[in-house]
């Protein structure tokens, strides 16, 4: 009780009329911290002999998570997480059948952000050792179940680890309207509506991380149930 009156206090806090417009003094404080929050690390300066170091260094990794078996295909395990994922939809079919509109809806959640990771790790080539048969799991998972283009998702995502964090490349780090990870970001709110997500994102965010946490939590129970029936 006391979490919800202080989560509708900071929610009621962030609807006055008073509260921060981001068309108020931005440009001015981003001039301030902006050569310091924004750092692309695509402009690192650095010389020869330290980035052979750091290359030498990856590759001394690279090599250990290799000897670890760690990038070993493990087919079986991808087997169950797609049969646990889809008993998730099924479920959520049947509850909606049953008008638990509410419970249907979280399962169906939980399926759809498992099959979205499904995607991910078939684009990555992590279940098997065949690329065709990856490839196609990935259609399925993505296009087939979730409608997105599995293709599209692979460029943007392959992008996304050639050119991490470097801003304007790294697609992923472009989360407008829902998030800013950028300060610079905040010049993008200009409609009402993205300055309304933009006053109350202190309380988007807490629930966002706690469905995450809750959401890989029930996954991984029924993982465990699924491998002990």
């Amino acid at each position: 009780m006391q979490m919800l009156r202080t989560c509708f206090m900071l929610f009621t806090k962030a609807l006055r009329k008073n509260a921060w417009d981001p068309s108020e003094d931005l440009e001015e404080a981003l001039k301030i911290r902006l050569d310091k929050a924004d750092v692309n690390i695509a402009a690192y300066d650095i010389s020869v002999e330290e980035e052979k170091k750091v290359v030498e260094s990856f590759e001394r990794l690279r090599r250990r998570v290799y000897e670890w078996g760690l990038m070993d295909s493990r087919p079986w395990y991808y087997v169950m997480k797609s049969l646990t994922t889809s008993s998730f939809m099924f479920i959520a079919f049947y509850l909606q059948y049953c008008e638990w509109y509410l419970t249907s809806a979280i399962c169906l959640a939980v399926a759809w952000q498992q099959f979205g990771w499904l995607t991910h790790d078939c684009a990555h080539h992590q279940p098997t050792r065949n690329r065709k048969l990856n490839n196609m799991l990935s259609i399925v998972f993505g296009n087939l179940v979730q409608g997105f283009s599995s293709d599209w998702w692979k460029d943007k995502h392959n992008t996304h680890h050639a050119a991490t964090n470097m801003i304007d490349r790294d697609r992923d780090i472009d989360l407008f309207p829902l998030l800013a990870l950028i300060p610079s970001d905040i010049l993008k709110y200009k409609l009402p509506a993205e300055r309304f997500i933009l006053k109350v994102r202190y309380i988007v965010i807490p629930l966002l991380l706690t469905y995450s946490t809750v959401e890989s939590s029930l996954f991984t129970l029924a993982c465990v149930l699924f491998t002990c029936a």
